[in-house]
């Protein structure tokens, strides 16, 4: 599946808010884009934020898609269940800093 079009198939609509925990990478601008296009609020959350941190936001702006790197996974991984809005995480692969849009959509 191409990167753009993920947002859109995880259920992701006009209005809703999708968190963006990803570094400087051409990946944060194609899903930024993405989501921009539905209609929906991209919430880009600095990749140096902790557990806590990441919990609150998602929280507080009632995510529904939460996009990271997969070097980037192991604090969301510990706070997962505190995310209480949270349906879907996407993992952007950029291994060995490929630019080719594999992407992995899992449900929450």
């Amino acid at each position: 599946m191409q990167l753009q079009q993920c947002p859109k198939s995880l259920g992701v609509e006009y209005g809703d808010h999708v968190i963006l925990r990803l570094p400087n990478i051409p990946e944060f601008v194609i899903c930024h884009l993405a989501v921009q296009r539905i209609g929906a609020l991209s919430v880009p959350i600095f990749p140096w934020y902790r557990a806590r941190e990441i919990a609150y936001v998602a929280n507080d702006c009632e995510t529904k898609v939460f996009v990271t790197l997969s070097g980037l996974i192991r604090d969301v991984q510990e706070i997962q269940s505190e995310l209480r809005t949270v349906r879907h995480f996407m993992v952007v692969d950029n291994e060995k800093d490929r630019v080719d849009e594999n992407i992995y959509c899992s449900a929450a």
